[in-house]
């Protein structure tokens, strides 16, 4: 559907959007790895919200590019496991964390900067 049809894709995400909230849908997007569909799913959610602001005041999905941009632009400099961990690790999906840092092998021994684990990756 995203290579035949973009327009439809943006149509069904700012449909979606309004059945859904922003962010959540900003996560699953997030945890299933498809940049380009975070990404119209932030550049959207400034949409909605604009577009709803009269209705209603309990979107959270104020994605400004100052915010979500930097932290995509960071995460996808990474190697693919290690990206995966820091995507399963902001979501709190800290199984999925731990799997792509063990799937990481040495690339991920050779990072300058520790991985600290905190108390969720001990149940």
């Amino acid at each position: 559907m995203t290579e035949s049809d973009p327009q439809a894709v943006e149509d069904a995400v700012r449909y979606i959007m309004f059945l859904v909230d922003p962010d959540k849908l900003f996560d699953i997007a997030l945890g299933m790895y498809d940049f380009s569909l975070v990404l119209l799913i932030a550049q959207n959610s400034q949409k909605v919200e604009s577009n709803l602001s009269h209705f209603s005041t309990q979107l959270s999905a104020d994605k400004d590019p100052r915010e979500y941009l930097p932290f995509l632009r960071e995460l996808w400099s990474l190697e693919e496991s290690y990206r995966h961990y820091r995507i399963n690790d902001h979501l709190k999906r800290y199984p999925s964390a731990l799997k792509s840092l063990r799937e990481g092998g040495d690339i991920l021994c050779h990072k300058s900067e520790p991985i600290v684990l905190n108390s969720h990756y001990r149940e």
